[in-house]
């Protein structure tokens, strides 16, 4: 295959919901000062010095869109080494999949806006399951609005990691993307009780994807019905035991203020909960509706 005709199938590919380039490509990588995107790619790593990865991100941008085909290549085959042995992602061994994923992340902010060509194929990526924290920050990088839409579309995904990622990267702490969020999603996230092992400390995945529904549920400035979201949240607090998701749902309802009054009944119950976060959660949101209710 010549070399022209390789770079033509590329191009095609990176618009295709399937990018499945080439071997040959990767003998053909485009260079930048005499090193391939890959060798940059490994100067991102963590042995490198700060002067070195300054080095490396410096060098992926002036590559620009020729670094993507290249890019997106070594992802697919890190997804394919994922997909068949789950043993690899391992955050702490140097010559696992978790580090060379995390460097790749680290290629994709450099690019920035040069890898929006990639976006469709890092959203179908991330819909899969395939790296999903880390996926969706390389698309955030690459295309903030397509983003933006799939973690509101993901909201109803099958994985249970994938719904935990969007959550995170669409709403934050509050996040930024609050009034693009769809109540029903949210709703769904909030009653999430998917059966799994704990894989955040004593807290499993569906805890904390509850409880992530539950802070966004509160989000000031959103579209969402301010009523929809007290009656959705009181009445997973009357049936919630896990500490953590009762208390996200008691500060979600504090921010909502006055809207949040018929909640106040069982918000005073909780200020005798046996959890001492959610007794403190409990009288401040009471205090917060109550002051803002005059």
């Amino acid at each position: 295959m010549n070399k022209v005709f390789c770079l033509s199938v590329l191009c095609v590919s990176l618009t295709s919901a399937v990018f499945r380039p080439s071997s040959a490509f990767c003998q053909q990588e485009p260079a930048y000062n005499g090193k391939s995107v890959s060798e940059w790619v490994t100067q991102l790593g963590s042995r490198s010095s700060g002067t070195e990865k300054a080095q490396a991100s410096q060098a992926i941008r002036q590559l620009g869109t020729n670094a993507l085909p290249s890019l997106l290549w070594e992802l697919h085959e890190l997804v394919g080494l994922y997909a068949s042995n789950y043993s690899v992602i391992d955050p702490i061994a140097t010559n696992g999949a978790k580090p060379r994923i995390v460097e790749l992340e680290q290629a994709f902010e450099a690019l920035g806006e040069n890898a929006h060509p990639g976006a469709p194929e890092l959203a179908n990526l991330f819909n899969q399951g395939s790296f999903p924290d880390i996926v969706g920050s390389m698309l955030l990088h690459a295309d903030r609005k397509l983003a933006e839409e799939t973690f509101v579309h993901a909201l109803t995904n099958q994985s249970i990691e994938v719904r935990e990622t969007a959550l995170g990267d669409l709403v934050g702490d509050p996040g930024p993307s609050n009034a693009l969020v769809e109540l029903a999603g949210l709703i769904k996230c909030l009653n999430d009780e998917t059966p799994g092992t704990n894989t955040f400390g004593r807290f499993s995945y569906a805890d904390i994807v509850r409880a992530k529904a539950a802070r966004a549920l509160g989000a000031e400035g959103g579209r969402m019905d301010p009523e929809k979201r007290v009656l959705a949240l009181l009445e997973r607090f009357q049936r919630e035991k896990v500490s953590v998701v009762r208390t996200a749902i008691l500060f979600s309802l504090g921010r909502l203020g006055a809207s949040a009054r018929l909640a106040l009944p069982a918000m005073r119950q909780a200020t005798s909960d046996p959890d001492p976060y959610v007794v403190e959660q409990a009288t401040k949101s009471i205090q917060a509706i109550e002051s803002r209710g005059r």
